[in-house]
């Protein structure tokens, strides 16, 4: 019932590549069966709450990237449900990459970028570590991210 979306640009329109990047993962419908939709410039009232891998330079997340529109019909709830553990890492809203920002993490200009996260600084070792750490944290916030899909 999962599914992620490709991740379009790598590169800046000034030709900098980023230094970070994400897996996102969605649910393909709603508890009524419609799909839902990913939203990337937060347009829809309705858009996806996201499961996101962050992955940057200094580091790993592993978390909820809430439905980005102002006015998201399920946003504040599904907030309010997550663990304490996972905070917002607040995204930069800014339109330059500024590596000195905690993380390093970029949100998109003008959007509300919320990242409620667990962040992993320290290598996984192994790859067995990583998954069973994404293993861990879906167990924590699958349900959660289920009962707010809209």
């Amino acid at each position: 019932m999962l599914r992620f979306p490709p991740i379009e640009r790598q590169q800046f329109k000034s030709g900098q590549w980023r230094s970070y990047t994400w897996i996102d993962f969605l649910y393909e419908s709603d508890s009524e069966g419609n799909d839902i939709d990913y939203d990337f410039v937060a347009k829809n009232v309705k858009g996806a709450h996201l499961f996101r891998i962050w992955f940057t330079a200094d580091g790993v997340g592993v978390g909820i990237r809430p439905g980005a529109h102002r006015d998201h019909l399920t946003r504040e709830k599904l907030i309010a449900a997550l663990p304490a553990k996972y905070e917002d890492l607040q995204p930069s809203a800014g339109n330059k990459h500024e590596s000195f920002y905690p993380f390093r993490l970029k949100g998109r200009p003008g959007q509300k970028n919320q990242y409620l996260a667990v962040w992993h600084s320290k290598p996984f070792g192994t790859d067995e570590k990583f998954f069973e750490t994404i293993s861990e944290h879906w167990g924590i916030l699958g349900e959660t991210l289920n009962r707010f899909r809209c």
